[in-house]
């Protein structure tokens, strides 16, 4: 079974040929077929290094087929640490560095990287590096380029005040374009 958006599940329920007597019953139905078709999401395969993504390429492109959704692929794991600054602010830091790493295992600055932060971005300067404040909570953040497996960070739990350093090591991505 593929996968569905919750557009196509609306669209499914909507189209439905069942009929149900009260809307308790719509919205119980409408929310495990949207609850079945997020089960379906294929997990993303971590590549943690050239020769792992040597391997995984050599098998994508064997059993790769047109039309086919790919597996999402995503690059090695951003770390992070939490710091206090001395003087407690309203808003958090998220500062940090991206270093792109080459086959011989050698890292550069990656400038113009994008940083991606919920739903708003900054990019890497000309050495790598890039800071941003945001409000207290939880925040999403992702760090890649084009040409480049993203690399994820577990979900970041900001306190007014804090300072949370990240480092990210991207890799090439070595999957062929294909139709």
């Amino acid at each position: 079974l593929g996968s569905i958006s919750s557009y196509q599940a609306h669209e499914l329920f909507m189209n439905s040929p069942f009929r149900f007597p009260v809307n308790v019953g719509k919205a119980a139905f409408f929310l495990s077929v949207t609850a079945w078709a997020v089960s379906c999401r294929q997990q993303p395969i971590q590549v943690l290094d050239y020769a792992q993504a040597k391997r995984l390429t050599t098998k994508y492109v064997s059993q790769y087929k047109p039309g086919k959704m790919p597996a999402y692929w995503v690059g090695p794991s951003t770390t992070y640490t939490r710091l206090r600054r001395a003087k407690s602010a309203e808003d958090a830091i998220i500062a940090g560095h991206v270093d792109e790493r080459e086959e011989n295992g050698t890292l550069r600055p990656s400038p113009g990287a994008i940083i991606s932060i919920d739903r708003g971005h900054v990019f890497a300067d000309e050495n790598g590096n890039y800071a941003q404040a945001v409000t207290p909570g939880r925040h999403t953040l992702r760090i890649g380029w084009v040409g480049m497996l993203w690399s994820e960070a577990e979900p970041l739990r900001a306190q007014a005040g804090d300072s949370i350093r990240t480092s990210s090591q991207l890799l090439h991505d070595p999957r062929p374009l294909m139709n």
